[in-house]
C-alpha cells in the first residue's frame, strides 16, 4: 500500500514537473513587450473555506465565538464566485436519535440564520444532517457541531443578448 502511495505521489509530481516545463516560456525567448502583451484580465480567483462552529449540550444557540466564524465565512464570498454553502447539523450520541437529528437540524438552521442577517443568500445554502452519526471525535462538546463547507468557482459570464431576426 506504501508503495503505491508513492508511486502514485512521484507520478504526480513528475506530472506536474512536466505541464510546468511546457508551459514556462524557453530561456532564449523574449517576454512580449507592454505594447503587444495580452490585455485579457486575469483569471478570476474563488477559493473555497470550511469552518466549524460547536455548540453546548442540547443547546441551538450560537455563542460569540460562533458568530466571528460565520462573520469570516460569509466574507469568503466574491461577487465574481458562485457560491455554495453546505451546513452539515451534528450531536453526540446523548439522547434518542430522533432528537439527535431534531436538535442537529435547528444547529444548521440557526447557522443558516446568522448567515443570511451577514448578507449570504438563502439559496446559496443547503442544510445537512449526520446526527450523531458522524463523530469528531470521543470528547462529547467535539460532537456537537455544524460543519460549514463553502465552495466557490467563477460565475458564468452573462449571456449576450439575441441578435433580432433579420426583415426584409
Amino acid at each position: 500500500m506504501r508503495t503505491l502511495l508513492l508511486s502514485v505521489c512521484a507520478v504526480s509530481l513528475f506530472a506536474g514537473t512536466a505541464i510546468a516545463q511546457t508551459t514556462a516560456p524557453a530561456a532564449t525567448e523574449q517576454a512580449p513587450s507592454a505594447a503587444t502583451a495580452p490585455t485579457t484580465p486575469p483569471a478570476v480567483q474563488c477559493v473555497g473555506a470550511t469552518g466549524v462552529v460547536y455548540f453546548d449540550l442540547g443547546s441551538t444557540s450560537l455563542n460569540a465565538d460562533s458568530e466571528t466564524s460565520l462573520r469570516d465565512i460569509a466574507n469568503a464570498r466574491r461577487a465574481e464566485c458562485a457560491t455554495q454553502i453546505t451546513l452539515t447539523g451534528h450531536t453526540d450520541s446523548t439522547g434518542s436519535a430522533a432528537r439527535n437529528r431534531q436538535i442537529a437540524t435547528q444547529r444548521a438552521a440557526a447557522v443558516q440564520a446568522q448567515l443570511v442577517t451577514l448578507g449570504v443568500p438563502s439559496e446559496e445554502i443547503a442544510i445537512g444532517v449526520a446526527g450523531e452519526n458522524v463523530p469528531q471525535g470521543a470528547e462529547d462538546r467535539l460532537n456537537r457541531r455544524v460543519t460549514i463547507t463553502l465552495t466557490a468557482s467563477p460565475r458564468a459570464p452573462a449571456a449576450a443578448p439575441a441578435a433580432p431576426p433579420a426583415t426584409n
